[in-house]
């Protein structure tokens, strides 16, 4: 019940509040579809604790805190501009397409990501009990393939209310947020993993097949 009252909140600042000047745009279709999805991120994931925050800031290094502020406007520009400056086009165009299957992708890897490191999911950096390295299925790909989803479901967002403004927002603000969180989990799983650790490093990039 918590979970999801946290996820109304959510979405209430993230979506609706932007929104208050156009109440006839709430409901409009495209944001209906990127409240549902944000939705299925946040319940899809462990709820983040306060101890993840503070007990947790030697191993996770206020990533998920940081995560969470870039966030906010990585999602709430795009829908400002969308509503306030752009509209939505009059037909369905190419950047809209595009936005929507890289919304509907990034979500998919990242669920998938997530089903596959089962219980070692976390919400912020950390070891749990028995925690194995998971290199197989999307951690082939990439060794980050959850944050790679979520990432693509940013832009995605953004391309589907075709906001340029917005898609440079996300994509940079994330870009940071993730680079960041990449960094302290990395050195958490050297630490826990060591050499074994580092020759996946060597074998499978960060979010870019054979780039990055």
């Amino acid at each position: 019940m918590k979970r999801i009252f946290s996820t109304i909140i959510l979405v209430v600042l993230f979506y609706l509040t932007p929104l208050v000047g156009k109440p006839d745009l709430m409901l409009h279709p495209l944001i209906l579809s990127l409240m549902a999805a944000c939705a299925l991120v946040w319940l899809s994931q462990p709820e983040i604790k306060k101890e993840d925050v503070t007990v947790r800031k030697d191993t996770d290094k206020y990533s998920v805190l940081i995560i969470l502020i870039l966030a906010a406007p990585s999602v709430i520009v795009p829908v400002m501009d969308w509503a306030y400056y752009r509209g939505t086009p009059d037909t369905w165009d190419m950047m809209m397409s595009v936005g929507l299957i890289t919304l509907l992708a990034g979500l998919a890897f990242r669920i998938w990501a997530i089903i596959t490191l089962g219980r070692n999911f976390t919400s912020s950096v950390q070891i749990v009990d028995h925690h194995q390295l998971i290199t197989s299925g999307p951690y082939s790909i990439v060794r980050h393939p959850s944050y790679l989803g979520a990432y693509l479901a940013f832009a995605g967002s953004a391309g589907l209310l075709h906001s340029w403004l917005g898609l440079i927002v996300s994509c940079v603000l994330m870009g940071l947020a993730y680079m960041i969180r990449i960094r302290a989990e990395e050195e958490v799983m050297v630490g826990q993993f060591g050499r074994e650790y580092v020759e996946y490093m060597g074998r499978v990039k960060r979010m870019v097949p054979g780039l990055w």
